[in-house]
């Protein structure tokens, strides 16, 4: 099959978990036989890209079997505009997050009071747009069950299945099971830091966590400066400045080795759609503690592969960290079962699952 993957956001080296996602489905397809190919605009100022058009395919003139379209985040109008100039090639999209699962998101932390009137300008078109974009596909793919019920509530079909995104288990191989480190075990917190990720209540936590456990937090991925001048602020209240350390992101075919360091993971996120960065840290058995909320509670059993804290409460989080790093019944608990949950989620079976929709709307 020849498949044109549409995407808002350039693949990797650029990083980001739509980026990934795209990149590791399109080589998997790639291994499977299929010639694909991977379109996005060269630039994206995000919000406005709702009014972006497919001008950048450029003039296609030998066409794909199949349009394949990533959506996210209010984001394009891909499917309704590809739809229209290409009515007799098929397409499907896959839906990566949504206003109808998530208003919070849009409304109540990225309605900056700075900038309401660009902010709603956004949002408005970009709710009709999503829901065009759904209608207009020949066949949807949600990452979420969650996902997938907005989805048939837009559609009225069943041309709508859930397929989650998948890792690379050759990459994120099960790593020897290690006791945290004696003098300074590293708490590591991975993503972007802004406020939907809540890294401001890991920095509240860490005053009842030094108390029992001389550690160092890292924070490993882009930022939002005016967030992370928040973290900084309320580090320097707190007296942790001395404690943490931010780096640049990485590129992802290095992330493994950040992973390898850690002794523990948090994630004190306030949203999550998916949760690749706990995939990939379960895979290799580690210690994972994140918020009980979005998608996060179909990967973690509490207690059984990781550890589940209710969203923006310090000390909950500061509790199961102690936990996490002090128990070492649990510790090889985890690093028994996390894997074998995230081996459910190779990316592999996803490439599979994707090529049969491609064949039943072709």
């Amino acid at each position: 099959m020849k498949i044109a993957i549409v995407t808002p956001v350039n693949p990797p080296p650029n990083q980001g978990g739509l980026q990934v996602v795209t990149q590791l489905l399109a080589e998997a397809l790639r291994r499977r036989g299929n010639i694909v190919d991977i379109f996005s605009p060269k630039e994206i100022r995000y919000s406005w890209n709702v009014f972006g058009g497919i001008d950048f395919l450029g003039d296609l003139r030998n066409p794909p079997d199949i349009f394949h379209v990533q959506q996210c985040d209010l984001s394009v109008r891909y499917a309704f505009l590809l739809k229209k100039k290409y009515p007799d090639i098929p397409v499907v999209t896959t839906v990566h997050g949504m206003f109808a699962v998530d208003p919070f998101r849009y409304c109540k932390i990225r309605l900056s009071p700075s900038e309401p009137a660009r902010q709603l300008l956004r949002i408005i078109p970009g709710r009709y747009f999503e829901k065009e974009s759904v209608r207009a596909s020949d066949y949807v793919i949600a990452v979420s069950e969650d996902l997938e019920r907005a989805c048939k509530e837009i559609r009225k079909d069943t041309r709508v299945f859930t397929v989650p995104n998948g890792i690379d288990l050759g990459q994120f191989r099960q790593r020897e099971f290690t006791l945290p480190q004696m003098h300074c075990p590293i708490i590591l917190c991975p993503g972007r830091i802004y406020a939907e990720r809540g890294q401001l209540f890991l920095i509240e936590a860490l005053p009842e966590i030094f108390k029992h456990q001389n550690a160092q937090v890292v924070f490993v991925g882009s930022n939002d400066k005016k967030y992370l001048s928040e973290v900084f602020k309320r580090a320097g209240e707190l007296g942790v400045m001395g404690k943490i350390k931010i780096t640049d992101p990485v590129p992802y075919s290095q992330i493994t080795g950040i992973y390898r360091r850690a002794d523990l993971v948090a994630i004190p996120t306030l949203n999550e759609t998916f949760g690749m960065a706990i995939l990939e840290n379960m895979a290799m058995g580690n210690v994972v503690v994140a918020s009980n909320v979005g998608n996060i509670p179909k990967l973690i059993d509490n207690g059984i592969n990781g550890l589940l804290v209710e969203p923006q409460n310090p000390h909950e989080l500061a509790e199961a960290i102690i936990r996490g790093l002090t128990d070492l019944e649990l510790r090889r608990k985890i690093w028994e079962n996390a894997p074998r949950k995230a081996a459910m989620f190779d990316i592999q079976k996803t490439a599979e699952n994707v090529e049969e929709i491609y064949r039943n709307v072709i």
